[in-house]
């Protein structure tokens, strides 16, 4: 209710795609690829590790989250912040909680947990290899954290026995 349409549009992307807060903080009009539907980025944290670009896929939400964000304009940064300038993980991340802190929820919510509710959702519903390269990890151990099942939803699984 308190927050910003311009944190709305960046939490909304991130709750999309599953990118790591300082992956969308970073991505330019330049590393959005409508026609190819992906979005690449040079820099991002395991490149030194693996040696290549980060790749998000757009699917059709993102995609309208993307041009609502970008608009008209021709460069510099996606998602701008309430004062039009580039989203910094820090300022993204205290407004989260100032925002989470406002509407009275736990303090164990944080900003990065819109990651893991897309991996999640995607595990769920397409499978780990999905989520695996969504999330763009290269071992599939790293995924499994994002797996996270309750007990209505292990027991549901005990009812596939026959």
């Amino acid at each position: 209710m308190h927050a910003s349409p311009a944190f709305r549009l960046i939490y909304s992307a991130l709750r999309q795609c599953g990118a790591r807060p300082g992956e969308l903080c970073r991505v330019t009009v330049a590393d959005v690829d409508r026609a190819n539907r992906v979005i690449t980025l040079k820099e991002h944290k395991t490149a030194n590790k693996t040696g290549q670009a980060r790749r998000i896929p757009i699917g059709r939400k993102l995609m309208e989250l993307l041009d609502r964000a970008i608009g008209d304009r021709t460069e510099g940064p996606v998602f701008l912040s309430p004062t039009g300038r580039q989203w910094r993980v820090g300022n993204l991340s205290r407004t989260y909680s100032r925002l989470r802190d406002l509407a009275g929820l736990p303090k164990d919510l944080v900003l990065y947990l819109a990651r893991h509710e897309c991996g999640t959702k995607i595990c769920r519903e397409k499978g780990i290899e999905y989520a695996r390269r969504l999330l763009g990890h290269s071992d599939i151990s790293t995924t499994q954290r994002y797996m996270h099942l309750d007990d209505n939803e292990l027991a549901d699984a005990q009812d596939l026995i026959d």
